[in-house]
Parts: structure tokens; C-alpha cells; sequence
């Protein structure tokens, strides 16, 4: 639906993917990127780069234009440059006799400018995929969740169409050191990593795979494994998952259908997994089994493997185009699907025959959905029908369909992306067609409040898994079950003989 959107919105911004991060992991005040003389030379002399790069290349190849036309001097070079260069110089001359970590044009005499661009370890903030046809980037929002009020507080521009978004905590490389980064999957076969506590980052700060030789953009036809560095995806970057327990181990899912595991420490390839037969859509880490990992394809199959070994998990085909899916946060067997044909539906994994629960949510694709992990039992949805519509599903019909229990139809236009605040259990955020966030504290309506006040519960925390839990040892009796069953019919065999 992205593709199809991209195609009818002009100059129309939209939101694709979001991400909260939680409080007090922010700097109360963003760096501004220093702009070294190596950087700015790069920049320079990066002529001939991928042009689906976007600004960066066009500008890099005017001024390699420049710098051999040139027969004025070092200085009318640096005044010819364009509008790019000349803001990246300017940027470097005001950092080296700027001394306070305030942005350009900041006035640092007012009080009231600096409290409001001074992050609070209150303040909640969401990171939001945002893409035109001409250019992408993440907007960073500061939402004050006491007086409401929502405003961008800096953005990054992209390279590439976003697709998916994953927040990441620490400093990759560090000891465990708290941090503040966003991971990005787009078009492009690399997966980006940036800092967002830099205010006006120029480029990632570490890049997972890609081609080998960017200044050679390369055909579809010409997408092998050998124009990539090792262990890249070849083809656009769909879906993300970071593991809860270890949070250097990155899952990604990627329309080149393969499943990837990386390091973000090294930023090296561990596994590949080539499960399915198409895009991969989906993919979320267990919340409670640290090995456990479901993956989904535009297939519309969902498969649930325990990475640590090679034999083959559960496999469940939803009859429709996957668009999300969750684990439940409250229950360790079970998860919850979203599809194209605007279905929502729920399996327990020790009983696949039929779904546990299921429901024709929506009119139009049913895009994403979130659990709440403060509430216990509540499911919330988002469609292309405009709509986000929340349900319990612990008052399940006598159809097997979870109770309806409130809808809001937010003027963001339609709705790709939706995700619960894991700090505030009753706060939502959704993003859509128009560009704009949608943020319900669900609890100022009625009939929600009155559905699931006495149902708040303190979140699941990683820390409090077992050593070996159930679903680890529900998988590993159902391929003992497997291998028994296997072993009796060869023997079976073997007598008829």
C-alpha cells in the first residue's frame, strides 16, 4: 500500500512507520553533528554516488564539477558551491565558534526558548518515518503528555524511503552504555542507524550491509549477492525487531525474502534464514523466549522458530496478505494477525487448528495493530479505512469474535502504522496519509475506561523470564513428539520390509 500511496501523493508528505522512545533516555539538549574538515571533504568528493541517494549525490557531483572547472582559487571555490556545500561550511564555521550546544539561530538569552527545546526526563518522544516524493526523513516529536501538546523537536533527513523503524537503547560497540538511537529499513538493501541525539546528523552513525560500490547504482537484473558486502540484504529493508534480552541482536525481514540476525556490535551478518517464498512482512522477537522469533511473508504465512536450533517451528497460513503482526504481551502462547482484507485474528500456538479468536476488524487493510503491555486484554487497530478501533479480547463471543469497544476516526487521513506507549499503558500513536501524528489517551473515553480500569497491571519485564520457559519447553517436547513419530514410522517401514 505503499508503493500505491507513493504513486498519488505528490507533494503530499506521509507518515510510514513510528517508534516511541522511552523517558529519560534522551539528552536534554542535542548535539549539533561536528562537521570535521574530513567529513566535509568526503562530501565533496562523493561524486557519482547512487543517485537514488537523493540530495546528497546531486550536490557531490556539482561540486566535483566545481573543483575541476575551478580557476579562481580556493576561496571563490567555496563561494561557488551550492546550496548543500555552502550550508555544510556555514554549519562547520558557526560550530567552531559556537561554545553553547544550543542550534543555529537560538537565542540564548531567552529562558523560554531554552525550556522548550530542553528535552525532560517527563517528556515522552516519538520518532516518525515521514516521506514525499522527492525526499524522506525522521521527525522527532517532544509530546507532553500532562498539557497534550505535540510539536517536532528536530529532524534527520533520509536517502531513502522508510519502511520500518526500530528504537535502540544503547550505543552499538559500547558496554551496554544508555543511548538514544532509531534503526531505519527502507528501499535501499542497507539498514541505517542513527543518533538522535544529534540535531542535524548529516549521515548515520553505523550502516548494516549494502552494496559494495554505492557510487554504482544497480539494476534490478544486477541484484546478486556479489555487489554487496557480506551478508547484506539485496533488496529493500521491510521489517525490523531488536531482541529484548540481548539488544546487540537485530532481526530483519527483507522483500529479497530472506531473514537476517546481526550483531549490531560488530555490524556483521550472523545467520541468514531463508524460510519463506516471498517479502517478508513481518517480524517480532518473543517477548518472554529470547530465541523465539516470528516472522511473516506477503504470503500470508506465519512461521515461529526457535533460532537457536535448526529444526522447523510452527507454520500457520492466514488466507490473506499479512500486514502485522504481535505477540501477546500477557500471554506467552499466543499472538495476534492483522491482514490485507481488514481481519483480525489471534492463534494460541498449542492449538493451530483454528484461530482463538477472529473478526473482520475492518473495511480496507487492517495495517497495524498494538497490545497495550500495562492493560491486560486490550488490542488496538488501525486501517486504510481511516479508523482506529480498540477491542477486548477477553470477552470473546459465542462466534469467537473479540468485543468491539470503541472506534476513532482521527482527521490524519488513512492509517499505516500504530504502537502503545510502553510508559503510559493508555497513550497510542498513529501515523498516516496526511502526515500527521494521532496521539488517544484512550482513557478518556467512557466505555474504555470503564472496559479495562481494573485491569492495570505492571508490564512484563525480560529481566523476570525463566531460565527456560514454557513456550521453550512446549517446543521443544512438540519436535521430541517429531522426531518419535519419525523414528517409529521408519521403523514401521523397515518390518514391512
Amino acid at each position: 500500500h505503499f508503493q500505491v500511496e507513493e504513486k498519488q501523493m505528490g507533494d503530499k508528505s506521509i507518515i510510514t512507520s513510528l517508534c516511541w522512545v522511552r523517558r529519560g533516555f534522551a539528552k536534554a539538549v542535542p548535539e549539533e553533528d561536528n562537521l570535521e574538515e574530513d567529513q566535509l571533504t568526503r562530501f565533496k568528493n562523493q561524486a557519482g554516488v547512487d543517485p537514488s541517494q537523493g540530495e546528497i549525490a546531486e550536490v557531490a557531483q556539482q561540486i566535483e564539477k566545481h573543483m575541476e572547472d575551478d580557476t579562481e582559487g580556493e576561496h571563490q571555490e567555496e563561494m561557488d558551491l551550492p546550496v548543500f556545500a555552502e550550508e555544510l561550511e556555514r554549519m562547520k564555521d558557526e560550530e567552531e565558534g559556537n561554545e553553547d550546544e544550543y542550534p543555529e539561530g537560538f537565542d540564548s538569552e531567552s529562558e523560554e526558548e531554552k525550556d522548550d527545546y530542553t528535552i525532560r526526563k517527563t517528556d515522552a518522544l516519538i520518532v516518525a518515518a515521514t516521506a514525499q516524493q522527492d525526499f524522506s526523513n525522521l521527525e522527532v516529536y517532544i509530546y507532553e503528555e500532562k498539557t497534550s501538546s505535540l510539536y517536532v523537536h528536530h529532524d534527520i533527513m533520509l536517502s531513502a524511503y522508510p519502511l520500518a523503524l526500530e528504537w535502540l537503547p544503547y550505543r552499538p560497540g559500547s558496554t551496554n552504555e544508555m543511548a538514544n538511537y532509531v534503526i531505519v529499513g527502507s528501499f535501499l538493501p542497507e539498514i541505517e542507524i542513527w543518533n538522535l541525539d544529534v540535531a542535524n546528523a548529516i549521515e548515520p552513525a553505523f550502516i548494516l550491509g549494502g552494496a559494495k560500490e554505492p557510487s554504482k547504482p544497480l539494476k534490478k537484473s544486477k541484484k546478486t549477492s556479489a555487489n554487496f558486502l557480506p551478508g547484506s540484504h539485496t533488496d529493500s529493508v521491510i521489517a525490523l525487531s531488536l531482541n529484548p534480552f540481548r539488544n546487540y541482536i537485530l532481526g530483519s525481514g527483507s522483500a529479497d525474502t530472506s531473514i537476517k540476525l546481526w550483531d549490531l556490535n560488530t555490524q556483521k551478518c550472523l545467520h541468514t534464514m531463508n524460510i519463506h517464498k516471498n517479502k517478508v512482512q513481518v517480524l517480532k522477537w518473543h517477548p518472554v523466549e529470547e530465541s523465539i522469533l516470528l516472522t511473516g511473508s506477503l504470503e500470508g504465512d506465519i512461521k515461529i522458530q526457535d533460532v537457536k536450533t535448526s529444526q522447523s517451528g510452527f507454520e500457520i497460513g492466514l488466507g490473506s496478505d499479512i500486514e502485522c503482526a504481535n505477540w501477546d504481551p500477557h500471554n506467552t502462547f499466543c499472538f495476534a494477525a492483522t491482514t490485507e482484507d481488514g481481519t483480525l485474528l489471534s492463534y494460541d500456538t498449542r492449538n493451530l487448528s483454528s484461530p482463538l479468536y477472529k473478526v473482520k476488524a475492518h473495511n480496507s487493510a487492517a495495517t497495524s495493530l498494538t497490545y497495550s503491555t500495562g492493560i491486560k486484554g486490550v488490542v488496538v487497530t488501525s486501517s486504510m479505512d481511516s479508523t482506529v478501533k480498540v477491542w477486548d479480547i477477553e470477552s470473546l463471543s459465542n462466534k469467537n469474535e473479540p468485543k468491539f469497544i470503541a472506534s476513532k476516526s482521527p482527521e490524519v487521513g488513512q492509517l499505516f502504522c500504530i504502537q502503545n506507549y510502553v510508559d503510559s499503558p493508555w497513550i497510542i500513536c498513529a501515523g498516516g496519509s496526511e502526515g500527521q501524528l494521532f496521539i488517544w489517551d484512550m482513557q478518556e473515553n467512557k466505555q474504555i475506561d470503564e472496559t479495562f480500569s481494573s485491569r492495570s497491571i505492571k508490564p512484563n519485564k525480560p529481566s523476570e523470564k525463566a531460565e527456560e520457559g514454557e513456550f521453550m519447553k512446549f517446543l521443544a517436547e512438540k519436535a521430541q513428539s517429531k522426531k518419535s513419530k519419525k523414528k517409529a514410522k521408519k521403523q514401521a517401514n523397515q518390518n514391512n520390509q
